[in-house]
């Protein structure tokens, strides 16, 4: 199962979004705090989405999978609008079905927001992996200088 949290659900999943994110994106200790303002605002405003994949367990019981955000970019470089997967966070050996469900409904979301692609970033092999497995391609790398 792959769901979107709605904006006001933010607050009930917001310690296991926050977490993911910033161990996603390898934030330092010092801008922790500022990072997780920043996308906690995003989240409650609507600028960008937070999803969640659960998969049962042997005993049918749910388990928490992945947190995925997302956002939607105007990108005025190359004139199309595009969804962005800005964090992919697997809290535990994923199932098979959860990323195709979970990417299903990713492209299905972008389709009805007027998006023209589906873009990721990733910082783990692991998620280079899924991706690549669910047609994505190796665009263009990005280094990172934290000052």
């Amino acid at each position: 199962m792959f769901i979107q949290i709605q904006p006001d659900q933010v607050p009930s999943f917001w310690d296991i979004i926050k977490n993911g994110m910033i161990t996603v994106y390898k934030i330092p200790k010092h801008f922790q705090q500022d990072f997780a303002i920043n996308a906690l605002t995003n989240l409650l405003s609507g600028v960008s989405q937070a999803w969640v994949g659960f998969d049962l367990d042997d005993e049918g019981v749910k388990r928490l999978q992945c947190i995925v955000t997302t956002k939607i970019i105007k990108d005025e470089y190359y004139g199309i609008k595009r969804l962005h997967i800005d964090s992919l966070y697997g809290y535990r050996s994923v199932s098979k079905h959860v990323p195709s469900e979970g990417f299903k409904c990713l492209d299905e979301f972008a389709r009805a927001n007027g998006c023209q692609a589906v873009t990721a970033e990733y910082f783990f092999d692991k998620a280079k992996e899924v991706l690549t497995a669910h047609g994505f391609e190796d665009h263009v790398t990005v280094c990172r200088k934290i000052l």
